[in-house]
Order: C-alpha cells, then sequence, then structure tokens
C-alpha cells in the first residue's frame, strides 16, 4: 500500500511540474527578450576570412565582425578594416584567402584600418 501511494505522489508531482501549453502570443518570435532583442542588430563574428574586403575588427581582442558595433567579448568599440589578400611568392593580389592560384602557398591575408574622415568630409 506504502508503495502504491509513493509511487502515486511521485507521478502527480511529475505531472505538476510540466510547463503549460504556449498560447499563439508567446511564441518567442512574437515577445523577443531585452537580449535578443539587442543581439538582433548586434554585428555576427567572422570566424575565417574568405573574400571579405572590409570588416570590423576589434582593438583589443583582434576578433573581426560582419558591420560596426561593439565587440561580443569586451565591448570594444570595432575599427572598419580593409582586407586584401597577397601571394606570397610574388606580392601581387589575389581573390580570396586559401591557397593561392599562381603558387602553392596560401594567400597572406594584410589588414589595414581605415581612417576616419577628419570633420566629416
Amino acid at each position: 500500500m506504502n508503495r502504491f501511494l509513493c509511487a502515486a505522489l511521485v507521478a502527480l508531482a511529475i505531472a505538476g511540474c510540466q510547463s503549460a501549453p504556449k498560447t499563439a502570443t508567446e511564441t518567442p518570435a512574437a515577445t523577443p527578450s531585452g537580449t535578443e532583442a539587442a543581439t538582433a542588430g548586434a554585428p555576427k563574428e567572422i570566424m575565417v576570412l574568405t573574400s571579405e574586403t572590409k570588416v570590423w575588427e576589434c582593438p583589443k581582442c583582434g576578433m573581426d565582425f560582419d558591420g560596426p558595433g561593439v565587440c561580443s567579448m569586451d565591448g570594444a568599440t570595432l575599427v572598419e578594416t580593409r582586407v586584401s589578400y597577397t601571394c606570397p611568392a610574388d606580392n601581387k593580389p589575389t581573390e580570396h584567402a586559401g591557397k593561392c592560384p599562381r603558387c602553392a602557398m596560401n594567400s597572406r591575408i594584410d589588414k589595414v584600418a581605415v581612417a576616419a574622415n577628419a570633420g566629416g568630409q
């Protein structure tokens, strides 16, 4: 009898712990939380450069992002950076990162910060 009573209580406790079904207005897309709304417009990290010519780089940690904003790692303001790819053998430009089309080595990736216009011109 005690085993049956304990099993019934456990079954009721488990059933009571389940979440209530969500209504149509409670979907995540309809009601984003504050952090989701804040990160929706945040720049996305670029893990590996392939053929990008412009990225935004964090001056503190060196991570690359696809747009302006602040670094997700340390909150520093991102700096607009021009990216170029160069053959290490003949120092001529290539179109993308990875294996150079003219030699067996990988293209060298050169990044240069874009200077902001003084006076907004």
